[in-house]
């Protein structure tokens, strides 16, 4: 764990072509001026977010991998696996939107997953909080 990481409550609201889902998970987190990183584990899986510069990186490694990069109003190559088989996935990103102050992250990204011919379009709201 590196110094400037704190201790944070995560609470993730995820909507994947409109069904809901919602968790509270402990975490850690970095605040910068204008980025933020998070660390936080999911039930079988550690998920890492990176926002910075009108941008967010999401990496999970656990029961299913992926590798996103959402930058608004672009589509960008990403990865996922799913039971050791790998694949490339295509993320059209509608809007990267968040706020960092010097004890929260606030953040809500709509994008779309394009894996081969399917579409899912997805809603991750996320609010991060040291202490």
């Amino acid at each position: 764990r590196k110094e400037s990481m704190h201790s944070c409550q995560v609470m993730i609201s995820t909507k994947a072509d409109g069904k809901g889902n919602e968790i509270i998970r402990e975490g850690e987190i970095e605040l910068f001026l204008r980025a933020a990183n998070l660390v936080y584990c999911e039930e079988n899986a550690l998920v890492r977010l990176s926002i910075h510069d009108d941008m967010a990186e999401i990496v999970r490694e656990g029961d299913y991998t992926m590798e996103l990069v959402l930058q608004s109003g672009k589509t960008t190559k990403g990865k996922i696996g799913i039971n050791g088989n790998h694949g490339d996935v295509l993320t059209k990103t509608h809007s990267v939107e968040y706020k960092i102050t010097e004890d929260y992250v606030v953040a809500h990204l709509f994008y779309d997953l394009l894996i081969g011919t399917e579409k899912q379009k997805m809603e991750l709201r996320l609010l991060a909080k040291k202490g």
